[in-house]
């Protein structure tokens, strides 16, 4: 099932404090199996390295990512420049917060705090599927608690709630996750706790 599709990506020529860049991941016309986009490229600083690139939707920065990947294939274009080795980056942005079009811009941050465009990417993912188009989704409940403060009391009463309604809630208690479910052939209101391993 395609949930993502990148209708184009653009590399820019070099400028400002950029000998050279490329956007390697995504590419044009790719298709993607999840709302989970990657990102990979390297840049390249004219007089001094380049320490993180940022993505950017509109004029908000969606993340920064550091540049210190390893790029045999830069090192070998350029030896006289000692950072090249470790041009490279990657960066996962998470499409969920962005409708069906989405556009992204990639900048580059020099050691010196100047900046430069390094590329732009478009595409489209697809909605959500929801509940009440005729699916049938778990609605996750999550409970943050404190020990001996009812928090066993509240899953019992939530394991009462006929399905779909709520499915296997689950507690934070002291920072550990434990999952709640019903005992099979057992007194009413008889619960499992079971730990999660995070």
């Amino acid at each position: 099932m395609t949930i993502s599709q990148i209708d184009y990506v653009t590399s820019l020529p070099p400028s400002g404090c950029l000998l050279g860049s490329a956007l390697d991941l995504p590419h044009s016309a790719q298709a993607g199996a999840s709302y989970r986009l990657d990102v990979a490229g390297w840049a390249l600083g004219r007089h001094a390295p380049v320490v993180s690139v940022e993505i950017y939707a509109g004029r908000l920065k969606l993340l920064q990512a550091s540049v210190h990947g390893q790029r045999p294939d830069i090192a070998e274009l350029h030896p006289e420049l000692r950072w090249a080795p470790q041009s490279g980056f990657r960066a996962a942005v998470s499409l969920l917060g962005f409708p069906g079009p989405f556009e992204f811009r990639v900048v580059a941050v020099g050691s010196d705090g100047q900046r430069s465009a390094l590329g732009s990417i478009k595409g489209r993912r697809a909605a959500l599927p929801s509940a009440c188009e005729g699916g049938s989704l778990p609605l996750p409940l999550l409970v943050t608690t404190l020990g001996r403060s009812g928090s066993t009391w509240l899953m019992r009463l939530c394991l009462t709630i006929p399905e779909p309604a709520v499915r296997t809630p689950a507690v934070f208690l002291s920072g550990n996750l434990w999952q709640y479910s019903a005992i099979p052939d057992a007194p009413d209101l008889a619960i499992r706790m079971t730990y999660c391993d995070r």
